[in-house]
């Protein structure tokens, strides 16, 4: 497919100074089968990408996301792959001037690509009312689950969760992806390719990705990035162990790492007795400190295996 750049001569409508988050939802089954992502590529200010720009980070509910930079005017949305190269797109939008009264969700009408005399898929602008559809205010996880471990009294409610492209599809923010304390399971039967998704309320989704793809190791180090890659795990269950490097990383392994932190948002309390937590597991407080119990074994909060 031929590549569609923008040569505009007359004025475009003027944007706020200050980056903004621009989102795009899509609804027709011609743009999401197959487990398709978004991407978004825009030109004309310092930084802008090569085509095909950016993959956009999904916020639940068909809709993605992205931090615009200050002064971006038009940008163009693709059907890109859900995982491996940004680069394997299959259809685009038109070109879009992004609007100036707020609107900033970007709906696609079209089922499927049209080119000649109509140059890309067309769509309406609205407002994200933070629930996957348009016309309110404010920002947020479409149908992302609102606690972690059932419940938080930690402002925003600060939680991380898995997301990618496992066993042939999508998997989104949920329950069962929601790192509890810092630990989630996972069921492969085939492969999983998968990042992580750190989600406060009101607030867009921050990803971190690996800086290159990683396909065997055991763990791997997640920076915060909108344009990474993500962990190749292959068949089994497992129990993820993600930890806070404490530089602004964010470490995702399948086995414990002694000695490293668990990244938990929303720390265990004494004074609480017992709390679930991701299936075959659970903590307890144990002379005031937090052991993770599973089967027959139990782990500090480290997930180092206590004897």
């Amino acid at each position: 497919m031929k590549k569609i750049y923008a040569l505009f001569a007359a004025a475009l409508m003027t944007v706020s100074l200050s980056a903004a988050t621009i989102y795009c939802k899509m609804t027709q089954e011609w743009w999401t089968k197959d487990g398709a992502a978004v991407g978004i590529y825009f030109w004309g200010v310092n930084g802008a990408p090569e085509w095909p720009g950016y993959r956009m980070t999904s916020v639940g509910d068909g809709v993605w996301s992205y931090d615009l930079p200050a002064d971006v005017k038009v940008v163009i949305f693709s059907r890109v792959n859900g995982s491996g190269d940004v680069a394997d797109w299959g259809a685009q939008t038109k070109n879009l001037d992004v609007p100036a009264d707020g609107k900033n969700l970007f709906t696609i009408t079209t089922s499927s690509p049209t080119w000649g005399g109509n140059p890309g898929c067309d769509g309406e602008w609205s407002v994200y009312d933070g629930q996957g559809g348009g016309q309110g205010g404010g920002q947020g996880g479409g149908d992302t689950p609102g606690g972690q471990g059932g419940g938080s009294t930690v402002e925003g409610n600060p939680r991380y969760y898995y997301k990618g492209y496992i066993d042939g599809a999508d998997v989104e923010p949920g329950e069962e992806t929601l790192f509890d304390h810092g630990l989630a399971e996972l069921e492969v039967a085939q492969d999983a390719y998968i990042f992580v998704l750190y989600q406060v309320d009101g607030q867009p989704g921050v990803q971190y990705m690996t800086a290159s793809y990683v396909d065997g190791p055991t763990h791997a180090t997640f920076i915060k990035t909108d344009g990474g890659d993500k962990i190749h795990i292959g068949a089994g269950s497992y129990t993820l162990y993600l930890y806070d490097n404490e530089d602004g990383t964010l470490e995702l392994s399948t086995q414990p790492m002694p000695g490293k932190k668990l990244a938990d948002p929303q720390p265990v309390h004494q004074g609480i007795e017992e709390t679930g937590v991701a299936p075959k597991a659970r903590k307890v407080i144990i002379d005031g400190q937090l052991r993770i119990v599973r089967g027959d074994k139990m782990f500090d909060a480290t997930g180092r295996q206590i004897e």
